[in-house]
């Protein structure tokens, strides 16, 4: 019988955050018959027990250093997060030695932020690593850095979808290939919720646009909506509270403590989605497949979000999209979905088919089967 591969996967997010838990359903998914895994966490949080639940073992490098371009404030970015380069040293040091003892045949950076991490890790392992594209790269050079960094330095690329494809693809060229995210079947069938809350789950930030969700609860005051739809937010403030807490006194200011409510992490969303009427995105991204509206298809809960790719939300029939943000229309939407349980279930049962057909698993987990395998027979 031949002997399992012996992989590490390095996450940044202990849980807290969407590449965490796509990380643990591809991992959780792998025959431990053929892959050995040993996973490398940055933050200590609720993932951690929850390998150790199904005898993987997950430790904790605090460490780790990423840094990911954005679209603009990059060098108010990197200033930022420069200090903990001074600790890259002793994460490389640390991921090393657990690399060696886990006799390791292949790493896995599950984000592209840890491109400076790996080039450390490059020049001491002489191992396979393969990259991991969670975000779109922006175009830019900051982003043409990131970019050309881990084409330099990865065996292959798996891209989320193929946006972050198509951008990584834009300065530089790798092997690689899109493997959507993974998500956890639903206990149960979804059913139209007498509650009628929208949820929202990811960042409290400007650029995935939670002070957007402050309008969307306007509008539905303005339009008089029934009492009972509101929208709850589920999420940490990543680069400080002052935003957050911003947010928090306009819903005071303008009266709508009624209809808005920051609900801070959850470490289970699906246990938030279960009873949702419905996800919001507002993200000014434009990018309406991240994990949230998967985690939300799979869970047949329609999905309302900015942009215009419809590879997930298929604009009325799993969900709506919207090309621009426009609080009235998000609002409107929501009404019509709370008063009308036909159309609510429609759109859910096809979520659900459309949720078992691209996010279950075993199409991802075949696909990185063979990345692994024909990686680590070429080192062999």
């Amino acid at each position: 019988m031949t002997a399992p591969i012996r992989s590490v996967h390095i996450d940044i997010e202990g849980g807290f955050g969407g590449s965490s838990r796509s990380l643990f359903e591809l991992v959780s998914r792998l025959d431990r018959d053929k892959v050995c895994p040993l996973v490398i966490c940055r933050t200590k949080g609720p993932i951690q027990q929850r390998y150790e639940d199904i005898g993987i073992k997950a430790i904790h490098v605090p460490e780790i250093y990423s840094f990911a371009p954005r679209d603009r404030n990059n060098w108010k970015i990197f200033a930022v997060t420069a200090p903990r380069l001074l600790k890259l040293r002793k994460a490389v040091q640390k991921i090393v030695q657990a690399t060696v003892e886990h006799r390791a045949q292949i790493v896995h950076l599950n984000y592209e932020g840890l491109f400076l991490l790996g080039t450390q890790l490059r020049r001491q392992l002489d191992l396979p690593i393969v990259g991991h594209s969670r975000t779109r790269i922006p175009s830019n050079l900051w982003g043409r850095w990131e970019a050309r960094t881990l084409a330099g330095l990865v065996s292959h690329m798996f891209y989320i979808s193929p946006e972050e494809r198509d951008a990584f693809l834009h300065h530089a060229h790798v092997s690689g290939d899109v493997i959507w995210n993974i998500a956890a079947a639903p206990p149960q069938k979804p059913t139209f919720p007498k509650d009628p809350v929208a949820v929202y789950l990811g960042n409290i930030d400007y650029e995935k646009g939670a002070d957007r969700l402050i309008d969307v609860a306007a509008e539905l005051e303005n339009q008089k909506a029934m009492p009972q739809l509101r929208i709850a937010v589920f999420g940490s403030a990543r680069s400080g509270t002052n935003f957050l807490e911003d947010l928090r006194d306009q819903v005071k200011a303008r009266g709508l403590t009624d209809r808005i409510e920051f609900k801070g992490h959850t470490p289970y969303p699906e246990r938030e989605l279960q009873s949702a009427l419905c996800l919001l995105r507002v993200s000014r991204w434009n990018d309406p497949w991240g994990r949230d509206v998967i985690e939300a298809t799979r869970s047949g809960i329609p999905a309302l979000a900015t942009g215009t790719t419809n590879a997930v939300i298929e604009h009325q029939k799993t969900g709506y999209l919207f090309a621009d943000f426009d609080a009235s229309q998000i609002a409107s939407t929501m009404i019509d979905l709370a008063t009308n349980a036909e159309k609510w279930q429609e759109i859910s049962d096809c979520a659900t088919r459309k949720g078992e057909e691209m996010f279950s698993g075993k199409q991802q987990v075949d696909r990185v089967m063979k990345v692994f395998t024909a990686l680590t027979s070429e080192e062999s």
